[in-house]
């Protein structure tokens, strides 16, 4: 649960900044997520979601499958960038610091 109440507090505080500055560190929040979890509960919690989504009866057919088709495609996404930031971390280190300038 700690690692849940981190990521809603990094989530409040990105919000909290000027748009611009969200602009320039929306690469950097999106690190931040594979900091917190690795990627395969990343993958995990999605998946859960849809699971969790695929049992409600106030959710039509349609809708359930358009929810699974996202989810596929939000978990493939997050692979092929958590992927990409491991590129770019290699060469430039995250700093942590979400809101430094």
């Amino acid at each position: 649960m700690e690692k849940i109440k981190k990521l809603f507090l990094l989530l409040e505080l990105f919000l909290k900044q000027p748009e611009d500055k969200r602009q320039r560190k929306s690469w950097e929040m999106f690190n931040s997520l594979f900091i917190i979890f690795p990627p395969e509960t990343v993958e995990g919690m999605i998946n859960n979601m849809t699971a969790y989504s695929q049992e409600r009866e106030e959710i039509s057919e349609e809708e359930k499958l358009q929810l699974l088709v996202f989810s596929k495609y939000l978990n493939v996404t997050l692979k092929m960038l958590h992927k990409e930031v491991e590129k770019a971390s290699s060469t430039k280190p995250f700093s942590g610091n979400l809101f430094s300038e």
